[in-house]
């Protein structure tokens, strides 16, 4: 439902912590320990607040072991099995379920490729980047960037953020 709508739950971007704290379970954890903080944690899914306390982002970088922690349960989707999202891989899946998306190419500030899929409808970006191989340094990996197949690219992270 996130990816296909932007709501996540009952929660969606521009609501106040109070709106959230009302209708949503209790953060697990938060960026300095207090309600004050810009940082909420469901498990490894941040939601990001503004200044004014309203949510502008929702976000997570940890696919491999996506979780809500102890008061979220997630229904995972295409989740489930992080190890087979690549971008052909969740392509099939979002025209499955006749998800618009736009699939976006970019250049880094490096010159390295960088691959993103934007979901129409809900504005949510889902980030892929070329997973690091343990036996390469630094230098190795940015040269296997430059030259990757853009299905090696994998899944690492959601995001919506309010514009």
């Amino acid at each position: 439902e996130f990816i296909r709508t932007g709501k996540f739950d009952c929660i969606k971007l521009g609501q106040t912590k109070q709106c959230i704290l009302k209708n949503f379970p209790d953060p697990e954890e938060m960026y300095k320990d207090n309600y004050n903080s810009p940082i909420w944690f469901y498990g490894n899914i941040e939601f990001h607040f503004n200044a004014d306390e309203t949510l502008f982002l929702i976000y997570s970088d940890y696919i491999d072991t996506l979780t809500g922690g102890k008061n979220l349960r997630l229904q995972k989707w295409i989740f489930d099995e992080p190890e087979k999202l690549t971008i052909e891989n969740v392509l099939r899946h979002l025209a499955n379920e006749r998800i618009a998306f736009r699939l976006e190419y970019g250049t880094l500030s490096n010159g390295y490729t960088s691959a993103a899929i934007q979901i129409i409808a809900s504005d949510v970006k889902l980030s892929f980047a070329l997973p690091e191989n343990d036996e390469d340094d630094y230098e190795q990996y940015l040269d296997r960037l430059k030259s990757a197949d853009a299905n090696l690219f994998k899944l690492n992270s959601f995001s919506l953020m309010s514009n």
